[in-house]
């Protein structure tokens, strides 16, 4: 009986790891494709709208990812002006799907097909907001 359990323990724990793939490399810098959509509100780090705001189709962040480690992932996020603010994620089991958070706050994204979708909200005490936009690799010079 003994010999079944720990055969059934093995085999589990092989199927699990078998069952992790492999995150696509996304070291480099990523620009929006224009693909965006947001609402803001308040004195924020990269924006200061004086009304809640809606926006539509902007190219105003980019995203710089500084090193990657497996499904580990860390960089900065640049808004407009150049102003930085950094950034650390990390990539699900499926390997396409992952969770990151930055100085402002947090969001969640995928890749697929050489695309990083991906959504965020910003909760600051004088500043809230929530994007979600597309991005693209600026290819290296």
């Amino acid at each position: 009986m003994k010999t079944i359990i720990a055969a059934a323990l093995i085999l589990g724990a092989a199927s699990a790891a078998a069952g992790a793939a492999e995150p696509p490399k996304v070291v480099g810098t990523w620009k929006s494709n224009g693909d965006m959509a947001a609402a803001r509100f308040g004195k924020g780090p990269f924006f200061d709208p004086a009304k809640p705001t809606l926006y539509k189709d902007e190219n105003v962040i980019s995203y710089r990812i500084e090193l990657q480690q497996g499904r580990a992932f860390a960089g900065v996020v640049v808004g407009s002006g150049g102003k930085e603010a950094a950034l650390a994620g990390v990539f699900q089991a499926d390997g396409r799907s992952f969770i990151f958070s930055d100085a402002f706050g947090s969001g969640f994204g995928s890749v697929a097909d050489g695309v990083i979708e991906l959504c965020w909200t910003d909760s600051l005490p004088d500043y809230v907001s929530a994007a979600c936009g597309s991005f693209k690799p600026v290819p290296a010079p």
